[in-house]
């Protein structure tokens, strides 16, 4: 099934919905979006057909900002992906390839070439897998409503992952940080699993160390763009826990997971050391270095945020439609610590 018989086809069938649908045919990164829609519908087919759930619609939204929802419109399940996880993000990712020439990067180069492929697109890769894998959570979230063919309220909310400054005064849903926290195990577990299974790595140990740092990397980076230069920590607000605890408990769950496939030889530590030098390097010329809020927010509230994820952790069991509580359940957070790993304020570098 093609993109466009989608979008035709929701149009006629949810037209309150189908008119968000973009239509990306001669737009400049025409196959970026070609090429993820068709994984993205290949993959949802199945995903219904396992799950015994109705055709799920796949359609990217015309709006710009990074962003996603997952939704059922009276029984028509639905993810739309932004254009800005394809246009933003790429961009990002692509015009920082520079960032490779340091020569504690050659190993990173040496593969580059052995592939055919740039280091920035295999992290935009990463990211957008995250995002669509985090929808598709939710739907299975919402499997019951969706086989009743009942109105879920949530059908037309924007699952917005962008954070407004009077965060101090919102309302904390529980319920809904949960799901967020549920959906984003399950993505980060499936991104981890993608390393295995690059082509063109062949088994190769060097090349799935190697790739296993990027999609880390990648992963992080995309939280800390996200974060939109507001680092306050808060705790029980809002509906969506903030970007940078969300940043720490998917990483550990990605270290946690690549570790559990690679077996004795996988070092969680010299992955995620490895990782954050890409990210410190992918924004070494900017003013506010984001590094720098991930480093503070783990000397200064470590605690507090393992605390939190752990209590959030104990929350999920009161919703029986969590993933987690369809599958085992996720052992309590312990932040791994990056071997020999510590921030210079007065150099912003990662040293």
């Amino acid at each position: 099934m093609t993109y466009q018989f989608q979008v035709d086809q929701l149009k006629e069938l949810r037209p309150n919905i189908g008119w968000r649908a973009y239509e990306y045919q001669g737009t400049e990164r025409f196959q970026e979006f070609e090429e993820f829609s068709r994984f993205c519908i290949t993959n949802l087919e199945e995903f219904a057909k396992v799950n015994n759930l109705p055709p799920i619609f796949f359609c990217y939204d015309t709006d710009n900002t990074i962003d996603g929802k997952a939704g059922n419109s009276y029984g028509v399940p639905y993810i739309f992906l932004n254009r800005g996880i394809i246009d933003v993000i790429s961009q990002f990712f692509m015009h920082h390839e520079a960032a490779f020439v340091d020569p504690e990067f050659n190993e990173f180069r040496a593969m580059r070439e052995q592939l055919n492929l740039a280091l920035g697109f295999i992290m935009f890769q990463q990211t957008s897998l995250f995002a669509f894998y985090h929808e598709r959570a939710h739907i299975l979230q919402m499997k019951r409503e969706i086989l009743k063919w009942k109105y879920f309220n949530q059908e037309t909310k924007n699952l917005t992952e962008r954070y407004a400054v009077n965060l101090q005064e919102s309302i904390y849903c529980e319920k809904e940080h949960a799901m967020e926290f549920d959906a984003d195990i399950n993505a980060a577990q499936l991104c981890s699993m993608h390393v295995f299974q690059f082509p063109g790595t062949n088994g190769n140990e060097q090349h799935s160390r190697l790739l296993a740092s990027l999609s880390v990397a990648g992963i992080l980076t995309y939280w800390l763009y996200l974060c939109n230069g507001n680092y306050d920590l808060y705790f029980k607000r809002g509906n969506h826990p903030h970007p940078l605890i969300r940043a720490f408990y998917i990483t550990d769950t990605m270290l946690r997971q690549l570790s559990l496939m690679s077996g004795a030889n996988f070092d969680p530590a010299a992955t995620l050391n490895s990782a954050l030098r890409i990210v410190d390097a992918l924004y070494e010329h900017q003013e506010n270095h984001p590094i720098q809020a991930f480093f503070h927010a783990l000397e200064d509230s470590g605690d507090e945020i393992e605390a939190f994820v752990n209590e959030l952790i104990a929350s999920c069991d009161n919703y029986p439609h969590l993933l987690r509580n369809q599958d085992k359940k996720p052992k309590a957070l312990r932040l791994v610590t990056p071997r020999g790993l510590r921030y210079s304020r007065c150099k912003n570098r990662v040293i």
